[in-house]
């Protein structure tokens, strides 16, 4: 392995800015990945109708498209560090309503539609708070496990997290620990320097 690229690993290894904002990363993707999984089954399940389940598809990409700019601008004019804490914290308790008031298509949809609009201000917020966490040359190396993290969380919580979870305990303590997993990336990102 070329030297400089190791010495960018360690850089970036060392960084504990950088170390809680990747572990916010993480918990957070897989949550979100997880959550995803968890209601295109759920009202699969309940409905045994596929145009139900596109319905739930549809509610995820709206908030995108709707918010995604308007999502970019205020981020930019926000306390990124609040951005993150906020929207981490928003999205375990927009998984809540699952706990409280039982599996529901409608409430399977509601919890989709406010985990994707929440996680539409989540992203350009993580996104533009790499560069200022890190220094220049390590930040290529960061933006890469970045990448790896969001392409890997997929992986992990699409397909391992959530149909072991559910399959072993049922979908009551996957919700608990998907909640978990977004309140622990809002208290890793409150580590993050402002």
């Amino acid at each position: 392995m070329d030297g400089a690229v190791v010495d960018a690993e360690r850089g970036v290894f060392r960084n504990r800015a950088f170390l809680a904002l990747w572990a916010a990363q993480i918990l957070s993707q897989v949550a979100a990945n997880a959550i995803t999984f968890a209601l295109i089954v759920l009202v699969g399940e309940l409905t045994k109708s596929n145009t139900s389940s596109s319905i739930l598809i549809l509610l995820a990409i709206v908030p995108a498209v709707g918010l995604g700019i308007v999502a970019g601008v205020i981020v930019d004019r926000s306390d990124r560090k609040r951005v993150l804490v906020v929207t981490n914290a928003l999205r375990a308790v927009a998984v809540l309503p699952l706990l409280f008031f039982g599996e529901s298509v409608p409430t399977a949809y509601a919890v989709n539609f406010l985990v994707a609009a929440i996680s539409t201000f989540f992203v350009p917020a993580e996104s533009a708070t790499i560069p200022a966490i890190v220094r220049k040359k390590d930040l290529l190396i960061a933006n890469s496990l970045f990448t790896f993290t969001f392409n890997g969380a997929f992986l992990v919580g699409f397909i391992i997290v959530a149909p072991i979870l559910i399959a072993v305990f049922g979908y009551q303590v996957l919700f608990t620990i998907i909640a978990a997993m977004f309140a622990g990336a809002a208290v890793l990102c409150l580590t993050v320097p402002d």
